[in-house]
Parts: C-alpha cells; sequence; structure tokens
C-alpha cells in the first residue's frame, strides 16, 4: 500500500505548490499587481502547505499520513480559495493608495489653497452687526470682517472711528483704505461695500497678499466621481446552513481519514483466529523481552497496553524534581470484523518541591500518533528507591514504533486487521 500511496502524496505536495503559484498568477492577470494582503495570504498558505507536506513526505515512513494531513487541510482552506476566485477586482485593489485630484487654484503664497487656523465669531461684541468673525492665519497675518445691513451704515461705521476725518488713504490690491505702519506691523483699515475690513499683517506686502487670497473666487467643486458598484449581499441562512454541513462533512473526514491512514490490513496470507486464541497470544507477548505491559481491560473483549517510558526523581539546584510518561494503548477486539480498534493515550506527570513552594503540571491527550520519537535526559542527583544513586543524569529513549510494532505484527498475523481510532463509533471512524 505505501508504493501506490507514495505517488498520490507527491501529486498532493504539487498540487499546493501550484494552487499557490495559480493564485499569484490570477492576481496578476486581473490587477497588474501581487501586493494585496489577501493575494499574499492565500499564495503564501498554498506555498508553505506544500512545503510542509514535502517535509513530512520525506519524514513519515508510510505516506498515508501526510495524505491524511494533505486532504484535511485542504478541505479546511477550500472555502478560502473560493471566495478568493469570487472576489471582485475593485476589492483585490483595496490596498492601492485612494485616487488624488488636483487641487483648487493657489491663493496663498504657497501656491495652495489657505484655510484660517481659527476663526472667532464676534458677532454678539459688536453694535448692529449682521456677522463679525476673526480669521488667524499661518503667516501671523489677521483678518477682521464685519457685515452691516448696507452700504451706508457700513460707511458710517468707517468714518465715525476717524470722527468723520479719515487720514489719507492707500490703495491696496485694489481697495482704499487707512495703511497704518508701525514697527514690527502694518494694519489696513477700509470698507467693501456692506462690509468693514481689518487687516494686520506684518507689512504692506502681507496685507496685499491677504486681500488677494480674500477676493479670489472660491474653487471650483470637484468633477462628480462615479460611485463603486455596490458588494452584493449574500443570503445569511442558506450560507450559514452550508458552512454548518460543510464543517460536519469535515470533522467526518478528519475522523474517517485519520483511521483509515494509521489503520492495518490483516496479512494476506493469514488464517483468521478466533478471539479467544488473539487474546492469549497478546498475553503471552507481556512476557517477552518488550518495553511495555499487557493486561485484561475491563471486559473480555479488551486489553490495555501501557508502557512508562520515563520514570525519575533527582535533586537539582535545591529542588526535589520527580517526571513520569507514559502511553497506553486500549484495544477492543471486534470479532464479528476480524478487527482490534485501538485508542491511543498520552500522559506526562512532572512535579518538583523546594524553596518557594512546590508546582505540580499535568498533562494528558487521547488520539492517533503516526510517528514519535525522543531521547531527553535529565541532570541532578538521582533518587532510586530512596537513596542518591551515583548516576549524574537520567536519560530516556522513546520510539513509539517499539510499542507499536510488535502488537500490529501479531494482530495482522493472526488475520486481523488494527485500525486506531479517535472514537469508538464505526459510524464515524469506519
Amino acid at each position: 500500500m505505501q508504493s501506490r500511496m507514495r505517488p498520490v502524496a507527491r501529486s498532493i505536495v504539487a498540487l499546493y505548490l501550484l494552487a499557490g503559484l495559480a493564485v499569484l498568477a490570477a492576481a496578476w492577470w486581473r490587477t497588474g499587481s501581487v501586493g494585496h494582503t489577501a493575494v499574499l495570504a492565500m499564495a503564501g498558505l498554498a506555498l508553505t502547505g506544500g512545503l510542509v507536506m514535502a517535509g513530512l513526505l520525506a519524514m513519515m515512513p508510510d505516506p498515508r499520513g501526510m495524505v491524511f494531513f494533505g486532504v484535511f487541510f485542504g478541505l479546511v482552506v477550500l472555502p478560502h480559495f473560493l471566495a478568493f476566485g469570487f472576489m471582485p477586482e475593485r476589492m483585490l485593489r483595496a490596498d492601492a493608495p485612494a485616487p488624488s485630484f488636483p487641487a483648487a487654484a493657489a491663493t496663498g503664497a504657497s501656491g495652495a489653497v489657505e484655510t484660517p487656523l481659527q476663526t472667532t465669531d464676534l458677532t454678539a461684541g459688536i453694535l448692529n452687526a449682521r456677522r463679525a468673525t476673526l480669521s488667524v492665519y499661518r503667516d501671523g497675518s489677521q483678518l477682521i470682517e464685519i457685515v452691516y445691513d448696507g452700504d451706508a451704515e457700513a460707511r458710517m461705521r468707517f468714518l465715525a472711528e476717524y470722527q468723520n476725518q479719515p487720514p489719507p488713504l492707500a490703495s491696496l490690491a485694489g481697495h482704499n483704505g487707512v495703511l497704518t505702519q508701525e514697527p514690527g506691523y502694518s494694519t489696513f483699515h477700509s470698507v467693501d461695500g456692506a462690509q468693514l475690513l481689518r487687516i494686520t499683517a506684518i507689512d504692506s506686502a502681507g496685507i496685499e497678499q491677504r486681500l488677494r487670497a480674500r477676493d479670489m473666487p472660491p474653487p471650483a467643486p470637484l468633477p462628480p466621481q462615479p460611485l463603486p458598484e455596490p458588494i452584493p449581499e449574500l443570503p445569511m441562512a442558506p450560507l450559514l446552513a452550508g458552512l454548518l454541513v460543510y464543517t460536519l462533512f469535515v470533522s467526518w473526514v478528519f475522523f474517517r481519514l485519520s483511521a483509515w491512514a494509521a489503520a492495518h490490513p490483516a496479512q494476506p496470507e493469514a488464517t483468521v483466529l478466533p478471539l479467544t486464541t488473539l487474546r492469549d497470544r497478546l498475553l503471552r507477548l507481556a512476557k517477552e523481552d518488550i518495553p511495555f505491559t499487557l493486561l485484561p481491560g475491563d471486559s473480555p473483549e479488551e486489553l490495555v497496553a501501557e508502557w512508562r517510558y520515563a520514570d525519575a526523581t533527582w535533586l537539582d539546584l535545591m529542588r526535589a524534581r520527580h517526571m513520569r510518561r507514559l502511553v497506553r494503548f486500549r484495544l477492543r477486539l471486534d470479532e464479528d470484523h476480524a478487527e482490534v480498534r485501538v485508542r491511543e493515550f498520552q500522559a506526562a506527570f512532572d512535579a518538583s518541591a523546594g524553596h518557594g513552594g512546590a508546582d505540580l503540571r499535568y498533562r494528558a491527550s487521547w488520539g492517533i500518533t503516526f510517528f514519535e520519537r525522543q531521547v531527553e535526559g535529565v541532570l541532578g542527583l538521582q533518587l532510586r528507591d530512596g537513596r542518591i544513586s551515583h548516576d549524574p543524569a537520567y536519560v530516556y529513549r522513546f520510539d513509539i514504533e517499539e510499542m507499536r510494532a510488535p502488537l500490529v505484527q501479531l494482530v495482522t498475523g493472526a488475520g486481523w486487521s488494527w485500525r486506531p481510532v479517535m472514537l469508538d463509533a464505526r459510524w464515524l471512524t469506519g
């Protein structure tokens, strides 16, 4: 079976890599760019998945494990690729900068439309004024505009300020008014129809600039821009129902395919032995030179294989430490289908005590292990049977095949199949 599945596994790796390149090519063909966040995410997901699958194929002795990971991961990301394929082109350009429009005609020294830094309403403090404002600009100039009901009243207010004898008028930027120049600033006071104007700037050139900016016609409105096409609304109820059905399907594939990937069929020429005979052979296996124990389970068709592959107590930096590692196979012999259904359990326990208190850690998991090898060690004064030993370190080695291979060989040689499952439900795991 391994030789037949290896080309399938290579094809899955190739599909992931081609999918990543296809995403980049499609984005370039549709938009002329591959810099959109969604494009990079989808392409990176596919290319990274292909490289990871290639690594798994190189490490795993049985390619079915890689096929399981490839198919399941592909089903998980498939909706994302479908959504990307139907994504409107304008959404693929969302990361591009917003289009710019030409600015209106310049009205200030810098050539840009000037707006006041601050505008204050003075209407309440000016007698008979319809509107009065004080505007302060970036260059330090100030403009006071007072609007009256008519030209005559504005003219009267202007003359009253000079007791009807205004000084000689100066002309600046087409406006006639009183120009007062003091060290460090200049002021210009004039009448413009129903408005009184008072401008203060650093010099007369600054006053002229402010008058020209005031007289400049307002910028033309921008041409109307076409509205973007609305994104069509999706029917949420059918979408959520479809998503739920798809999630249940992917979950079923996960349980079913994981059991298939780890299963071992009976040897072709083997004769199917009765349940009692297989059970006795498994129990006799525990008397041989193997690193684990085999004990009867809770029922006649159940056995428990257990390997405590790490169990040590030692002293380290004024603390007493203890560790324990355990892997357990719970075997259920199904005589009707000539099948041994296996549930795998792993646990790790770590404890330490000393100055500063005690620390306890426990981890446990159910699942299917396709391959696992460990070589680890701890340094410190080893405690064995309540005494300090002369060994400065404790090293343990774990290879799950040392436990699984003898069991699989005995079971398949007896005409039975070996089937690891996460849940012992035939409709779900086969």
